[in-house]
């Protein structure tokens, strides 16, 4: 079985399976698009649309954007439903991203392995559900 890994950047510990996706989506949605030095098409229009108005076209955007991204860039989590929990009068909000999990979908295996979430802010807290 192949898994991928990765490193959880506030820990410095190695992580596998969803915690790894995590991590990914994590990385990705903070990326700009021509940040990466050998991988310029690879981000997400996530940043950009930080600290933009707080209105109804800026959110839409913001959800399209999420989707996108994680759509294009990570095989191993399907979104099926993106949510915002909360928005205060900064204009930081909170969302949450269901889905499901298939772990070895980079390999081509689409099989899937139960449904997940992952909940963050936009000022960049996250905490990874399973479930």
């Amino acid at each position: 079985m192949s898994m991928q890994f990765g490193m959880d950047p506030a820990t410095g510990k190695w992580v596998s399976g969803w915690d790894s996706v995590a991590v990914a989506i994590g990385k990705l949605l903070t990326t700009r698009y021509f940040e990466r030095v050998l991988r310029e098409y690879v981000g997400s229009p996530v940043p950009t649309i930080l600290g933009q108005t707080a209105n109804v076209q800026t959110i839409l955007k913001f959800r399209w954007a999420l989707v996108l991204a994680i759509e294009l860039f990570e095989p191993r989590f399907k979104p099926t439903k993106v949510t915002m929990d909360g928005l205060d009068r900064k204009g930081n909000s909170t969302w949450t991203i269901r889905g499901t999990y298939r772990p070895r979908a980079h390999l081509g295996d689409l099989t899937e392995a139960g449904e997940v979430s992952l909940s963050f802010g936009s000022d960049g807290t996250s905490t990874i559900i399973a479930g």
